[in-house]
């Protein structure tokens, strides 16, 4: 468990801290409570506003602990009224998985074909020659994300859109490259999430022109999750300011992509919708 503090100075500068990184038991709330209050007595008791947790049954018992415990010491601010605040880059990411489901094949071939050119040296060499003969000059390159952080996922999309032709001439020029494709054995990390489910048959093979078009609209609807995010998890300024218009603004374009023609992306707006 790592706690961080984040604070100001007599000067009004902001600062962040990290109190303490330690093993915990378990996940109970219990547990998780008494772990942040005795880091708290080790730093002699501070004063402290809110916590900002994930959404998780045991967080709100770690939260329940910590003001059954605390709430009529004297050093206590309006009675802990305001001590727990949800992480709303961890409410972002609820939906967004919410609408991933509707790409969960698609996001596996572009997985797949990302591992095999990564897998060793010589698939590497043979892939930046594709990219060389398809003139493609984009200064990033793709990047293998956890399939657990759709933001990861975010990513690798964007940077593999950029890629699409010389993935396809690999193809072409590799046969090896179908048939080693699509076995999404990502296992230790399905137990960890289970919130997104990327099982998918073995052997996908490499994406299609749907699979591509389902994943340039997957990027350029979530644009406006991911930089939201990154906005609300900056650690050196004040982020509570700017969740309502945020929400506000991301509520807004689930409800226009709703009414979407395409099926896929109305679908995964609509069960965004039901999250939100």
């Amino acid at each position: 468990m790592c706690l961080t503090a984040h604070f100001i100075d007599d000067d009004w500068n902001l600062h962040k801290r990290i109190l303490s990184f330690c093993l915990v038991e378990n996940h109970k709330g219990d547990t998780l409570g008494k772990a942040i209050e005795m880091c708290l007595h080790d730093w002699g008791r501070p004063k402290y506003l809110a916590i900002t947790l994930d959404n998780a049954s045991s967080n709100n018992g770690a939260v329940s602990y910590l003001k059954k415990k605390t709430k009529y010491r004297k050093d206590t601010i309006l009675e802990h009224e305001f001590l727990h605040v949800r992480c709303c880059a961890h409410i972002l990411n609820l939906i967004v998985c919410e609408g991933l489901r509707e790409f969960d094949e698609s996001i596996a071939k572009a997985r797949g074909v990302v591992k095999y050119v990564k897998s060793s040296p010589q698939m590497w060499s043979m892939f930046n020659k594709c990219i060389q003969l398809e003139e493609i000059t984009c200064k990033s390159g793709i990047c293998l994300d956890v399939p657990t952080r759709w933001n990861s996922t975010y990513l690798m999309l964007e940077r593999a859109i950029k890629f699409r032709r010389a993935f396809e001439r690999l193809e072409e020029e590799d046969s090896a490259f179908l048939t080693s494709i699509g076995d999404d054995d990502d296992d230790d990390e399905e137990d960890v999430e289970q919130v997104v489910n990327r099982r998918t048959s073995k052997k996908l093979g490499a994406p299609n022109n749907i699979d591509w078009e389902k994943a340039r609209l997957f990027v350029k609807f979530l644009k406006l999750f991911h930089d939201a995010t990154l906005r609300f998890s900056g650690g050196l300024y004040a982020t509570c300011n700017s969740f309502f218009p945020e929400l506000a603004t991301i509520s807004g374009a689930i409800d226009l992509e709703c009414q979407n023609q395409n099926l896929v992306v109305g679908s995964m707006a609509t069960n965004m919708k039901k999250k939100i």
